[in-house]
């Protein structure tokens, strides 16, 4: 082994300058970290109404298409209000 290996090293106290620097980057940092979060901001998204919001939506990109489902439904629903009118008042249209 060699004499320089075993020498020990001296540690220097840090510089009064780094550390007061540091101390000011850490309270800026701090300072922005609280104007970031806006309280107001989480509590405005928070009580809005997410459920209205979506059905709104939804009626103003509703486009409606006539599709042969339609006809079909709608002659399902005439059948099943003639055949409730038939047992209910007895014949239709005599």
């Amino acid at each position: 082994m060699n004499d320089k290996d075993d020498d020990e090293y001296e540690l220097e106290a840090p510089d009064p300058e780094v550390i007061a620097a540091e101390a000011r980057r850490d309270k800026a940092l701090l300072e922005s970290a609280r104007e970031a979060i806006d309280i107001d901001a989480i509590y405005r998204e928070a009580d809005r109404n997410r459920g209205a919001e979506i059905i709104e939506q939804w009626f103003r990109n509703f486009r409606f298409r006539f599709q042969v489902k339609h006809l079909l439904i709608g002659t399902a629903l005439v059948a099943a209000v003639w055949r409730v009118g038939v047992r209910r008042y007895g014949a239709v249209g005599t």
